[in-house]
């Protein structure tokens, strides 16, 4: 549902696009990814005062190798997006040449006029998106990112990363929450709450996107024990599915949490 003139914005079920990491990595495709919801507030009678918050839920990626080589598609797409890089930067340069001869050539005062409302306009957006930045509340929950090289099937390759929280807080000098203040620095607060990485010898089996998301969110609720009854349920959905809970044991990294307190120069 989406009401941005009442300053809230709900997405759900947004689906990843299978080369959305291709300019991170042009060798991992994303085989299934799903946002389970992405909430969005902003207040707009107090953008300067009142905090923005940014939700995002249940957001499960399985990755896997790509054959770049006789992908015709990923080539397509690959030349696609070199194609359009090479029009952004035309169009950059053509702007910036445009500006230089303009400055070049004496102004009148209608045009002394425009370039002070134009710069008194851009110094005003610019001031509006720092302090909304300054503002915004990020919180992201259930994230479970996997990857699965079934390439040589007697030896796959199988791991995965997850966490149960991240939280990104405007806050004051002391690192407690707090709008953010007039000054050159800006301070917040980055949790990350049950952040895991394990591995694994077999590959998902997902059939419907429904059951993706379920199982991928079941998979790793043993490991971080939020409590008895929903353990057991995400084991029953596990084993239903051939799939043997995971525990601690299967883990890289026992989840644990990790707290960075930032000061960053607004300068």
């Amino acid at each position: 549902s989406t009401g941005l003139s009442s300053g809230n914005v709900t997405l759900e079920n947004l689906r990843l696009r299978p080369d959305a990491l291709a300019d991170l990595h042009p060798g991992i495709v994303i085989k299934a990814g799903i946002v389970g919801r992405i909430h969005l507030e902003l207040p707009w009678t107090a953008l300067f005062t009142s905090r923005s918050l940014l939700k995002i839920e249940n957001v499960v990626v399985l990755l896997g190798p790509t054959d770049l080589q006789y992908d015709p598609d990923h080539i397509a797409a690959r030349r696609e997006r070199e194609e359009q890089q090479k029009i952004d930067r035309l169009e950059r340069a053509e702007v910036a040449l445009l500006a230089r001869r303009s400055s070049a050539q004496p102004l009148t005062p209608q045009m002394r006029r425009q370039q002070r409302q134009q710069q008194d306009e851009s110094t005003f957006v610019g001031q509006l998106v720092a302090r909304l930045v300054s503002n915004l509340q990020i919180e992201c929950t259930n994230v479970h990112i996997r990857y699965e090289d079934m390439r040589t099937p007697s030896q796959p390759v199988v791991f995965g990363a997850s966490f149960g929280r991240l939280a990104v807080t405007t806050t004051n000098e002391n690192f407690q929450p707090a709008p953010a203040a007039d000054g050159p620095v800006a301070y917040k607060l980055v949790e990350l709450k049950q952040v895991a990485l394990y591995g694994e010898s077999a590959p998902l089996p997902v059939r419907t996107e429904a059951e993706f998301m379920h199982l991928m969110l079941s998979m790793v609720l043993p490991i971080y024990g939020p409590g008895a009854a929903q353990v057991q349920q995400a084991n029953l959905a596990l084993r239903a599915h051939g799939l043997r809970p995971m525990t601690v044991d299967d883990c890289l990294l026992c989840p644990c949490n990790l707290e960075v307190r930032l000061a960053l120069n607004k300068n």
